[in-house]
């Protein structure tokens, strides 16, 4: 129960190397949607990690309003959103060049 505690204490390291971070928040309603949008603010993509499903993905991105969503998983993974891009890049190009 003190994610935001910590983020706010690793807020200058978060603002100059922008990682990624898999945060356990046990915690939901108000506390989950306090953090979740004090990462978007910081240009930061959350996914949540939950079981995988017929196509192997894990992951699967987070709602803007995350007060009535049923979460399956504790573990979120904050990714900044310029990475994201970067990171589907080459799938990208696998894809459309078939």
């Amino acid at each position: 129960g003190h994610e935001i505690e910590a983020l706010v204490g690793a807020n200058d390291l978060i603002d100059s190397l922008s990682p990624t971070l898999l945060i356990e928040i046990n915690e939901k309603k108000e506390h989950i949607q306090e953090i979740f949008d004090s990462m978007r603010k910081k240009g930061y993509t959350v996914l949540e990690k939950g079981e995988p499903d017929a196509h192997n993905r894990f992951l699967s991105i987070c709602p803007n309003d995350v007060l009535e969503h049923n979460f399956i998983s504790n573990d979120f993974l904050f990714i900044k959103d310029q990475e994201i891009s970067n990171l589907m890049q080459p799938y990208h190009y696998q894809l459309s060049g078939v």
